[in-house]
C-alpha cells in the first residue's frame, strides 16, 4: 500500500517523493510519505492513516507544497492507488503542521489524510 501510495503523489505533485524516510542524496525540496496505522477491513473497504513530510530551503516554500497537497488529497474520491480504490481520503487538519528544521536548516511540514480504501 505505501509504494502505491507514493506512486500516486508521485504522478500528481512535482516534487519527488519518498516512502518512510529523506534519502541522503534527495533534493532540498522533497516529501516523504508513511503509513501510521489504519483499521481492519469490513467488507471490502479499509482505512490507512498517512502522514507526510514536505522538506524545502524555504519555509514558505514547504508550507505552500503541504498546503498543495492537502487540497489535492481532502476530499478526493474515485481514484487508483495501486490496484485498489480510493473511496476518499480526508485532510486531518486543516492547514500543515510546523515541524522544524533538520540537520541542514531545512523546513518542515507535515500533513495527515485518512484514506479510505476500497
Amino acid at each position: 500500500m505505501l509504494m502505491d501510495f507514493v506512486r500516486f503523489l508521485k504522478a500528481n505533485t512535482a516534487a519527488r517523493v519518498y516512502p518512510l524516510k529523506f534519502p541522503t542524496d534527495a533534493p532540498d525540496t522533497c516529501i516523504i510519505a508513511e503509513i501510521t496505522g489504519g483499521t481492519a477491513p469490513r467488507g471490502t473497504v479499509s482505512s490507512a492513516y498517512v502522514q507526510i513530510y514536505v522538506r524545502a530551503l524555504q519555509a514558505q516554500e514547504a508550507e505552500r507544497l503541504a498546503g498543495n497537497l492537502i487540497t489535492f488529497l481532502d476530499r478526493r474520491t474515485n481514484s487508483m492507488i495501486g490496484d485498489k480504490q480510493l473511496v476518499l481520503s480526508e485532510a486531518q487538519q486543516s492547514e500543515p503542521q510546523y515541524v522544524g528544521t533538520d540537520e541542514n536548516n531545512r523546513s518542515l511540514f507535515s500533513i495527515n489524510v485518512r484514506l479510505l480504501i476500497g
